[in-house]
């Protein structure tokens, strides 16, 4: 039986949902594997500059944020996921643009981390990132410095 692609996303995303639905979501699971400016926090910070990523997409996908400040992500769903910088958009590999570069790691399932950008990030610049683990698998999104 082939299965078109539009067909296998859609039952993705209803066992996720309906794991989400089983699980708990009042801890997060494990460690998690930091690197290029990012670290994780214990307490249930927020901040004016928040990323969710929940039902295998991340909310808002394009999102601004000024040079130096922190961008907190969250990991809403049951699933790892990461937040990876690119040097373009669908080229899936670890990249910079004008010197901005970040890799969170794989970020567990109900997880915090935060990621600060630099403060030489010059405005204008258009960083897209992806997740590492599953590719073309979710939709991409771009971090814009104001």
């Amino acid at each position: 039986m082939c299965v078109s692609s539009k067909a296998r996303r859609f039952i993705v995303l209803l066992a996720v949902s309906l794991g989400f639905l089983a699980c708990s979501s009042s801890t997060a699971h494990g460690n998690n594997s930091l690197t290029g400016g990012a670290s994780s926090i214990d307490a249930a910070g927020t901040g004016p500059y928040m990323l969710t990523i929940q039902l295998f997409a991340y909310d808002p996908p394009n999102i601004d944020v000024p040079a130096g400040e922190t961008l907190w992500v969250v990991n809403k769903d049951v699933e790892p996921h990461s937040v990876t910088s690119e040097s373009k958009t669908d080229d899936y590999t670890l990249g910079a643009v004008n010197g901005v570069q970040f890799d969170t790691g794989n970020i567990n399932a109900n997880a915090r981390l935060e990621i600060t950008l630099p403060v030489t990030a010059p405005p204008g610049t258009v960083v897209p990132y992806y997740c590492k683990l599953h590719k073309a698998q979710m939709p991409q999104g771009t971090v814009t410095i104001q």
